[in-house]
């Protein structure tokens, strides 16, 4: 509830601790980037990966192990790299940061990650104008220059906590990640930005008695009544969050009136000295909130109990049942559920040009409401470069297709690997490769273009590739998805109702002539 309603006011990213609460939050359908910090090296993250979630590495063994595991999801590992600015605590030494860097490097080359952030975190999180910060800053500067120089291409950088977001703008950088800002409480210390507590705590009174002078409370009577009194039992206790630490100080609003807690708060329960009064059972016992009834408030609590707030906030236990009020949930993100095709294209042969052309048509008239369409060029050198994942509708040309796709300056093996995943994940790949020694080579293209010897000359291999329906067959039989196909020659080119439901629309229609590459039109 919290991420559905922190999406829907304005945030565009979520970060989480670990690798299981990002499976969470895409079961629930948010489909908003998450970032996972914590793990240990060898933990395994292939689902996470295979769920679109961005991790964070601070040595190349963090590194190593999401490739391991980006290799087996077939899917690349989106990563952030972590700096340690000053911290001294998560995060590479900036002695340790070019082997960091050199690491995330090499499995770039190999298609196994890609380095989308770089991050770090501040020394005095509830003060941003400390005299830190600029050093930090400064300190993080280089690291992202280092990253760059070294070939990384960070899009995202961030540095800043939430009391940095409303007092630093210096260390905005990107993103900025709000934690106990998100509870309304106050994060820079001694001042205030008009923030307001967003969580109650409450429990119902579930006994009451009244007790004689010198009677004993709780736990080793640390608390003794010193005069005829009333007691509150309230079902609420350090395994609910109540800290233990607090135990003689705490006050808890009972009845409209704050109460005194009288001896050590208990694993599953507290007791309250109500004075005169005994209070009715069921009578609410607000522990903590925004203090607008004279409840007492999380900072108190973390000021008896030593500690701070973002502890009494977070210790709250699972078994007490959350409640979300004033807010209806909003709906879930919709999911995608367009069909992702890979158009691909391209080659090193002589005929590159009539292949960008063919593709160029096919990207152009796919129905965006039905495909998700992906461009795929190999280049004259036969490296392999993905264009964008949701390439919008449009008239293009051959030379549009290349200038989405340029070269990543990659070598043919490094390149193909890294483009694998995107032709594993996708619905359909429709090739549009042309051999040298064919008009219509598809097999012959494909091989050439991932360097495969064959046999047979080049004529032989063209003739066998000049047959769309078998090259379809070929291809699929080897696991690559293909789009479904018909074949009309001979026909007089009417398609059946059962056939035009099988392929859907649009259709695209090959002409059986010289040159038809150029005119593969849609049909509906």
């Amino acid at each position: 509830m919290v991420d559905l309603s922190a999406i829907a006011h304005g945030a565009t990213w979520l970060g989480v601790t670990s690798s299981p609460e990002t499976l969470k939050l895409r079961e629930a359908g948010i489909t908003a980037p998450i970032l996972a910090w914590m793990r240990l090296p060898g933990e395994d993250v292939t689902e996470a990966l295979r769920r679109d979630v961005d991790l964070s590495a601070s040595s190349p063994g963090h590194l190593a192990g999401i490739a391991a595991c980006a290799e087996k999801a077939g899917v690349p590992g989106i990563v952030h790299l972590k700096v340690d600015t000053g911290l001294e605590r998560n995060g590479a030494d900036p002695a340790d940061w070019p082997q960091l860097l050199e690491s995330a490097v090499d499995f770039e080359r190999q298609g196994l990650l890609r380095v989308r952030g770089v991050w770090s975190h501040l020394v005095h999180p509830d003060d941003p104008r400390h005299a830190s910060v600029p050093r930090q800053r400064d300190a993080f500067d280089t690291a992202v220059a280092q990253a760059r120089a070294a070939g990384l291409h960070p899009e995202v950088l961030h540095l800043a906590n939430s009391a940095a977001a409303l007092a630093a703008p210096g260390t905005h950088y990107d993103l900025v990640r709000a934690g106990i800002g998100l509870y309304g409480v106050e994060s820079v210390r001694g001042e205030s930005f008009g923030l307001r507590p967003a969580m109650t705590l409450r429990g119902r009174v579930i006994m009451s008695r009244r007790v004689d002078a010198g009677t004993g409370v709780s736990y080793g009577h640390d608390y003794v009544a010193e005069r005829p009194t009333a007691l509150a039992l309230v079902p609420l206790g350090f395994a609910d969050g109540l800290p233990f630490r607090a135990s003689a100080s705490a006050e808890i609003l009972v009845g409209g009136v704050r109460r005194r807690v009288a001896g050590r708060i208990a694993m599953d329960q507290c007791v309250v000295d109500t004075g005169n009064e005994q209070v009715a059972i069921g009578e609410d016992a607000v522990v903590l909130g925004p203090g607008d009834h004279g409840e007492p408030t999380a900072v108190e609590w973390a000021e008896w109990a030593g500690t701070v707030p973002h502890e009494i906030l977070t210790g709250v236990g699972p078994r007490v049942p959350r409640r979300y009020l004033h807010a209806e949930a909003p709906p879930a993100a919709p999911r995608d559920t367009r069909i992702r095709v890979v158009v691909l294209f391209g080659g090193p042969g002589g005929e590159h040009e009539v292949s960008c052309a063919s593709a160029a048509g096919i990207v152009g008239e796919l129905d965006r409401s039905r495909y998700a369409v992906q461009p795929v060029r190999i280049t004259r050198a036969r490296e392999w470069v993905p264009g964008p994942a949701d390439f919008a509708q449009g008239a293009y040309t051959a030379e549009d297709l290349t200038e989405v796709t340029p070269s990543r300056g990659m070598s043919a093996g490094d390149s193909l690997r890294s483009v694998l995943p995107h032709l594993a994940t996708a619905d359909a790949v429709i090739p549009s490769l042309h051999g040298p020694f064919g008009e219509d080579g598809t097999v012959q293209g494909l091989l050439e273009a991932a360097n495969v010897t064959y046999v047979g000359n080049g004529v032989s291999a063209s003739t066998i590739a000049m047959d769309k329906d078998a090259t379809k067959r070929i291809l699929h039989s080897v696991g690559l998805p293909v789009a479904d196909w018909a074949l009309l020659r001979g026909r007089g080119g009417a398609l059946s109702e059962a056939e035009r439901l099988r392929l859907g629309l649009p259709a695209f229609v090959k002409p059986a002539r010289a040159g038809s590459a150029r005119t593969t039109s849609g049909s509906q």
